[in-house]
């Protein structure tokens, strides 16, 4: 699928400034940084601030997405994150998706 649509996953990708967690392109034009931190991470506001940025401009794109799974210890994080992407996105500036993704354990339906 990915050779006949011209698509490319690379999974911990070195970008010359550190590792990225996955990058898509389709060709040389079209390329989608992605970055995941676990919410108790101490770092998860600076990776999306500094991190997530560094290595778009590492991969010469503006496209990133910013990936929080929520296990616990979010706290407000989530909030500190959002004023960023906002405060961002009025200056003006390139903006990159924030995705929360419930990481709680739950019983799985067939043992309820």
């Amino acid at each position: 699928y990915c050779d006949a649509n011209n698509l490319d996953v690379n999974p911990e990708m070195d970008t010359g400034t550190g590792v990225v967690d996955f990058k898509f392109s389709v060709g040389a034009k079209a390329r989608v940084i992605v970055e995941l931190k676990l919410s108790d991470n101490p770092k998860v506001v600076a990776g999306y601030e500094k991190q997530l940025e560094t290595y778009k401009k590492s991969e010469k794109t503006t496209k990133g997405v910013y990936v929080v799974i929520d296990i616990g210890r979010l706290g407000k994080k989530d909030k500190q994150l959002l004023k960023i992407k906002n405060d961002r996105g009025a200056r003006g500036e390139s903006v990159s998706d924030i995705v929360f993704v419930d990481g709680s354990i739950r019983r799985s339906a067939s043992k309820l």
